[in-house]
């Protein structure tokens, strides 16, 4: 598993800050990924939770497919753009979050997830149901 740290942005824009100054900092490509997250009303194309695979800029920060940890629960998951970054070192993942931080990150937390070629491939938007509406 990767130490991951991850930050949910409230429009492309300041997710693309956010990404642009990690990379600047020498984080390298592979270990940030970006996607976006819908609102919980609104029905999503892909089971991602929405209706692009990616942002064109996660082609630049790490490309790939991404689908499910339990970051749902662990940063509050709201409409926005989600940020991630792969930091297997306490300090990097200090860095990662002060940057996502003063970037306008509306929430910030650490987890732990499944990280291959660039992307997060075990993350799943889609919120926990209530035990009363599982099947």
């Amino acid at each position: 598993m990767s130490q991951i740290v991850a930050g949910n942005f409230p429009n492309k824009a300041q997710a693309d800050s956010a990404i642009q100054a990690l990379l600047s900092a020498g984080i390298g490509a592979a270990h940030i990924c970006t996607f976006r997250v819908n609102p919980a009303d609104q029905p999503a194309t892909f089971p991602i939770g929405g209706d692009e695979y990616a942002f064109p800029v996660a082609t630049e920060a790490g490309s790939g497919a991404l689908s499910g940890a339990d970051i749902g629960s662990v940063v509050g998951l709201g409409a926005g753009v989600l940020v991630a970054v792969e930091a297997p070192l306490a300090l990097e993942r200090a860095f990662a979050a002060d940057v996502l931080k003063q970037r306008g990150a509306r929430n910030v937390e650490e987890t732990e997830g499944v990280w291959e070629d660039g992307s997060w491939v075990d993350f799943d938007a889609t919120p926990e149901k209530p035990a009363n509406e599982r099947s």
